[in-house]
């Protein structure tokens, strides 16, 4: 190589070290999501009859469960590996207020998993009241009074709505999978709402100066 080429080359090299010296440090890359795949595979109805009269009202209490399949598949793993969680949802039987009521938690440093998750109970109660009531009853003699019954069915407590599965690396969320898209929604809108629900720390809220 000629003093003349080599001189240039060093002075690039020169170049090229003092630009990677002056350039900003470069921005943290999220991990590529893994793969993951989440079934029902069962959606299971228990009732307890708690009260019964011989006039045929009755009260019961209904216990609803779940049962899924969370498969994850990762393509890159990142060495804080990943943090697999799974949310169950319930509605009033109004359908006016949504709620958590059951969540988990599962670290995995190599992002490969397989687990079946059930659900605990979500409660719901069902009535029926029966009341007997003095009426007037036409009959081919004329009006008579007679006794009627009337009933009246009633029902409190939550139904099972549905899940989300999240995973997340580093404190942020790669993946959302749910079995509504309005619950997906609700995953991406609201993270602070399933956070809360693992118990996870809130972010700080700043204060006024």
């Amino acid at each position: 190589m000629s003093p003349s080429l080599s001189g240039a080359v060093l002075r690039l090299l020169v170049v090229f070290a003092s630009l990677l010296l002056c350039a900003p440090p470069m921005a943290w890359a999220a991990p590529s999501a893994p793969g993951l795949e989440v079934r029902t595979l069962s959606s299971s109805r228990r009732t307890t009859v708690v009260a019964a009269g011989t006039d045929g009202s009755f009260s019961k209490d209904i216990d609803r469960t779940a049962l899924i399949e969370i498969k994850m598949t990762p393509f890159s793993v990142p060495k804080e590996g990943f943090d697999l969680e799974w949310f169950f949802v319930a509605k009033t039987v109004t359908g006016r207020e949504r709620w958590i009521f059951d969540a988990g938690m599962r670290h995995s440093p190599s992002g490969r998993e397989k687990l079946t998750v059930q659900s605990g109970p979500v409660q719901a109660q069902s009535d029926r009241r029966i009341d007997f009531a003095l009426r007037p009853l036409r009959t081919e003699e004329g009006t008579a009074l007679a006794y009627t019954s009337v009933i009246t069915d009633s029902s409190s407590g939550s139904r099972y709505e549905g899940w989300v599965v999240r995973i997340k690396s580093r404190g942020e969320v790669l993946r959302i999978e749910a079995s509504l898209s309005e619950l997906k929604a609700l995953a991406l809108e609201n993270p602070l709402i399933f956070d809360k629900a693992l118990g996870l720390p809130l972010p700080a809220v700043p204060q006024p100066e």
